[in-house]
């Protein structure tokens, strides 16, 4: 990346916080309150699940609803979203775009095209002038503006830090890429993951965190993480002495194993003395975490329909939440392969839990106290993430 692409920006404008902090992705505890969750699914459909203080709450599927100077809103594989001000920003991986939609009106105002064959994975939004998106097949961090309307000398893409010259560790026999995943932002400092995968999409040698000054574009650190495949990274609640970052490692894909092994982990990195401070294992293959005002956290599972949670002041773990046997609402016929097998998305409050299961299409409501499960209701086909509103 080179200096001349970053003169429109400065160091006083990046660490500015302009706008309503990310709702999906910044790891701190928040209260849902009277929130209703935007479900996002694999079929580039919505889920709208009704205010959360209601004792009958509800759920309605509906088709993505584009401007009418839109020419069009089919977002193909989407992977990631994130809110920044009063608009949502969806990560369209095989469209090589992000999608601003309007919080309110859930309708697409503007799509922000990426570079052709980048494949962007997730997307950070530092302030209204500043964004980064991780290039899973261009194996590069973007760099873009975020803003509905461009200023007269603005384009888009500003730069791009690429990240196959970095020297990374490999099994024997392996050939891999970097394929960066989760990116979080600390300062002047965007730590992205970097998940080493092969030509089979599987671990390929040990993952790794990147650590990039974004006014130079030059990387910082190349850190191996202690986990493998890691996906989303958090700044989570830290402690008095200690600014932490919490990474979910998803471990070992083995399609002759019929998937994740469940050899995944929480890697805990203190951002000051530059160390991991603790891996957490985990029987199960985490790619995202939800934190709890208690300190309680909560991990998605790509392994099996089980939620396991880690105490972030102890580390210690915690029998999971067993939901293999639920039936999802509309299903009480549901054969024994419907078995509940992949979390893909968790948001947590004071007394709830709300978990999406993939492969049912199910949101599963389950009370923190008891480990119950409360409510069940059908999503649009196969969700892949949720986000309140």
């Amino acid at each position: 990346m080179h200096r001349q692409f970053l003169k429109w920006f400065s160091l006083a404008t990046l660490l500015s916080a302009c706008g309503e902090p990310q709702l999906h992705d910044a790891g701190e505890p928040q209260e849902l309150g009277g929130s209703k969750i935007l479900i996002v699914s694999a079929n580039e459909n919505f889920s709208l699940f009704g205010a959360l203080q209601n004792t009958r709450p509800t759920i309605k599927s509906f088709a993505m609803a584009p401007n009418s100077d839109q020419d069009h809103v089919q977002c193909i594989a989407p992977n990631h979203m994130t809110r920044h001000g009063n608009y949502l920003y969806l990560t369209c991986s095989l469209n090589h775009e992000i999608h601003m939609i309007d919080a309110k009106t859930l309708k697409t105002v503007k799509i922000l095209p990426m570079p052709k064959g980048s494949n962007p994975w997730s997307t950070l939004i530092a302030n209204d002038d500043l964004a980064f998106t991780a290039g899973n097949v261009s194996n590069d961090i973007i760099f873009f503006s975020p803003r509905l309307n461009l200023k007269a000398d603005e384009t888009r893409i500003k730069a791009s830090v690429n990240l196959t010259h970095l020297k990374y560790r490999t099994d024997p026999g392996q050939v891999t890429l970097p394929k960066p995943a989760g990116l979080a932002l600390i300062d002047n400092t965007l730590f992205a993951t970097i998940t080493n995968l092969n030509s089979s999409f599987a671990a390929g040698g040990p993952g790794y965190l990147v650590a990039i000054d974004i006014e130079s574009g030059t990387i910082k650190e190349l850190i191996q993480t202690q986990g493998r495949n890691p996906q989303a990274v958090y700044q989570g609640p830290s402690t008095d002495t200690e600014r932490r970052l919490y990474i979910a490692n998803s471990g070992t894909y083995d399609s002759h194993r019929g998937g994740y092994i469940g050899d995944g982990s929480i890697d805990v990195y203190d951002i000051d003395k530059h160390t991991f401070i603790k891996n957490i294992p985990l029987p199960a293959a985490p790619a995202n975490i939800a934190f709890a005002f208690d300190g309680i956290a909560y991990v998605t599972n790509g392994k099996e329909g089980i939620i396991f949670s880690f105490d972030i002041r102890t580390f210690q773990t915690f029998p999971g939440i067993d939901l293999k046997t639920v039936r999802c609402e509309n299903k009480p016929d549901a054969l024994p392969s419907d078995r509940l097998s992949y979390i893909s998305s968790l948001l947590v409050d004071k007394t709830a839990l709300y978990a999406t299961e993939f492969n049912s299409s199910c949101l599963i409501v389950v009370n923190r106290s008891s480990k119950k499960v409360e409510r069940t209701f059908k999503t649009g086909a196969n969700p892949q993430f949720m986000i309140p509103l």
